[in-house]
């Protein structure tokens, strides 16, 4: 497999979920350890577990540290809890320690990010955002309000430098 360091998903996944096929693939890139999204939704790509894509809590049945999961289940007839332990998918870049979000001016991809570095907190060093992505952070209202000074508290959190980003460094000619 590719022994990639850092991957910068552009326009990825918009309007459509993550296949089979695509996370299996994804799942065999290791070596990442640094992630770069723009324009492309955190949720879809990296689940985290217990909410979904518009922050409501619900039962998931993946952990996302990759060990098995579980599962509790309430039966509406009989009212007994059941806890079940259910087959855990791949733990999608296992070395991850940067994760960076390009321009983006949704409340609802920088909440994901967050519960996402909260998630895999014993990984994860540095967290880069946009200005847009940091005013959002820094914003007062809601489920982020605090967000960004328990994020300081914890990791190096900067702003994305998107210079070059996506050009391959060249050389001066000589």
């Amino acid at each position: 497999m590719p022994h990639l360091r850092k991957l910068c998903l552009s326009d990825f996944l918009v309007g459509h979920p993550l296949d089979a096929k695509s996370r299996a693939y994804l799942c065999t890139l290791v070596s990442i350890e640094h992630l770069h999204l723009t324009n492309t939704p955190g949720d879809k790509l990296l689940p985290v577990p217990g909410h979904n894509r518009h922050g409501a809590k619900r039962s998931d049945r993946q952990s996302v540290y990759g060990g098995p999961s579980t599962e509790t289940v309430v039966s509406e007839e009989s009212g007994r809890i059941t806890a079940s332990t259910m087959r855990p998918k791949p733990l999608m870049f296992p070395r991850l320690r940067t994760i960076s979000i390009g321009q983006t001016f949704k409340p609802s991809d920088v909440t994901w990010l967050y519960r996402f570095v909260v998630s895999r907190e014993s990984s994860i060093e540095t967290v880069r955002l946009s200005p847009s992505a940091m005013c959002i952070l820094e914003g007062r209202w809601g489920e982020l309000k605090g967000a960004a000074e328990w994020l300081r508290s914890r990791f190096k959190v900067e702003l994305e430098d998107t210079a070059g980003i996506y050009q391959a460094n060249r050389k001066a000619p000589v």
